[in-house]
């Protein structure tokens, strides 16, 4: 197993919001939106992992386009992702350790690769069929952001080849491999305030 990352993405983000808390929703205020978008977030570019804003139809049953006051909080972890490719190289580097052997990087620049909303996964945050199509679940988009984004490091390590066994953790160490956990996790216990579980399997 490649050796996961000693910074988390907070010590490369320093100006980075708080993570949120995976058990319990965050607190923001009632009466406050979700930051606006800059347009460089928002649309696909040519070489960009697809969200589904009612553009595409998923092969598989329930897999929908993402409400559009959701959008926002999917822009926003789509490209953090990208940011945690170019700055934590151990990101890149456990990718390529998966089956599939593409880099965090590859994928994120898959356009065949399509992000959907699920309303269909119960307490799941995400899911993944095949290699090109996730589902984000509505639990996810209810913790908060930093929530969604850690779903959807998890969902492309499936995409990589990652087991979905139930005692599989290939995926969820994608999500410590890319800093937003802490490695003292896997050894002491599950810190609430990172997305990462060290509890979590397939």
């Amino acid at each position: 197993m490649y050796p996961l990352a000693h910074r988390t993405l907070i010590e490369c983000c320093r100006n980075a919001d708080r993570v949120t808390s995976k058990y319990a929703p965050s607190r923001p205020n009632p009466n406050q939106a979700d930051p606006p978008v800059s347009h460089r977030f928002a649309p696909d570019g040519p070489s960009i992992m697809q969200i589904n804003i009612g553009d595409h139809r998923s092969p598989v049953a329930g897999y929908l386009p993402v409400p559009p006051h959701l959008r926002s909080r999917l822009y926003w972890a789509r490209t953090r992702a990208r940011l945690i490719a170019s700055k934590i190289p151990d990101a890149d580097k456990y990718f390529l350790h998966l089956p599939k052997r593409r880099s965090l990087t590859e994928l994120l620049a898959d356009r065949s690769i399509w992000i959907n909303y699920s309303v269909l996964l119960g307490g799941d945050y995400g899911e993944a069929t095949g290699y090109d199509q996730i589902a984000i679940g509505s639990s996810a988009f209810r913790v908060g952001r930093w929530t969604v984004l850690a779903t959807v490091i998890h969902e492309l390590a499936h995409c990589d080849g990652a087991s979905g066994r139930n005692t599989n953790i290939e995926a969820e160490l994608a999500v410590l491999a890319c800093g937003l956990g802490k490695r003292s996790e896997q050894v002491l216990s599950d810190d609430p305030c990172t997305p990462y579980d060290p509890r979590t399997r397939g």
